[in-house]
């Protein structure tokens, strides 16, 4: 299970990678979102020692390369827009800064994938609004442009990748949310990001009058 969290880990890398495209229409309705407080009821920066002692339904905690640890429970199920996920948290400086998730499905139809992506964004977009982007990075020629039936064949064959990503503007630094789709070798990856980076610490001025 390491090893597999690690290949997952790296490989968003990959697939989180911001690329040019089309921003979506910015949200004029009533609709007021959700701020990105945290990940799974937990703020920002909060230590490892309060978010392992206070997780809903915590029974063991496993640990990963990185400084990622994932909480595991028995009875308490982790659902995103109907689909199970596996949630793990990173630590920076003992505090919380990213949060993923990442589906435990597994198909053999590739187009499942972009499905379940495209679900997601449509539930995120429920709670967080429209997002700050919806991209699609294709390879130029691509003969599955503009037929979304292929578009999962497309993203195993590594000619697209899509990203989407919300933003909380009403802090500094804005914390974020990604949705991102893409592939390495072959290897489908779907994931969700959340992310808030860590504030530095202000330097503290010493009084050194006399010595």
């Amino acid at each position: 299970m390491k090893k597999c969290i690690a290949l997952l880990l790296s490989m968003v890398m990959i697939a989180s990678v911001p690329v040019m495209g089309e921003e979506s229409t910015p949200n004029t309705s009533d609709f007021v979102p959700k701020t990105i407080d945290g990940f799974r009821g937990h703020l920002w920066g909060e230590s490892l020692d309060y978010v392992h002692k206070n997780s809903i339904g915590l029974c063991y905690l496993e640990k990963y390369p990185d400084s990622l640890y994932e909480f595991n429970t028995d009875d308490h199920e982790v659902k995103i827009a109907g689909y199970d996920m596996m949630a793990v948290y990173k630590f920076e400086d003992d505090a919380l800064t990213t949060g993923y998730y990442f589906p435990q499905d597994e198909y053999s139809d590739s187009q499942k994938y972009y499905t379940e992506y495209c679900d997601l964004v449509s539930a995120y977009k429920t709670v967080y609004g429209e997002p700050v982007y919806e991209q699609e990075s294709w390879l130029p020629g691509s003969v599955f442009k503009g037929s979304p039936q292929y578009y999962g064949s497309a993203v195993w064959d590594g000619q697209v990748n899509f990203s989407t990503k919300w933003e909380d503007n009403t802090k500094d630094p804005a914390p974020y949310v990604t949705i991102t789709l893409g592939a390495n070798d072959h290897k489908m990856i779907l994931n969700v990001t959340y992310r808030c980076a860590p504030v530095e610490a202000e330097p503290t001025t010493i009084d050194t009058d006399g010595i």
